[in-house]
């Protein structure tokens, strides 16, 4: 059975960045997408979709450092609920 891997969820603007200090142990890359869109559900039932956050993205990195997804949240269709991913 293969080992999981740490993945870190960062909020990141042109100007800052705020770090997921801890992470989480997950599978694979599967699993972060699935935990991207629970977070972003998250963020949608807090309603921190506002236009405040229209200028940061969501960013998934492995333990070694390399981003494998990156999501604005400026993509979030309110009408839709959904994100454009791209």
């Amino acid at each position: 059975m293969p080992a999981s891997a740490r993945y870190f969820f960062h909020l990141v603007s042109d100007h800052e960045v705020i770090p997921d200090e801890e992470g989480i142990d997950l599978w694979n890359e599967e699993g972060a997408l699935l935990s991207v869109i629970r977070a972003a559900n998250g963020l949608i039932k807090e309603g921190l979709m506002s236009d405040e956050w229209q200028d940061w993205c969501l960013e998934v990195m492995d333990g070694t450092g390399r981003t494998i997804l990156r999501i604005s949240l400026s993509d979030f269709n309110q009408a839709q609920r959904i994100f454009s991913l791209h």
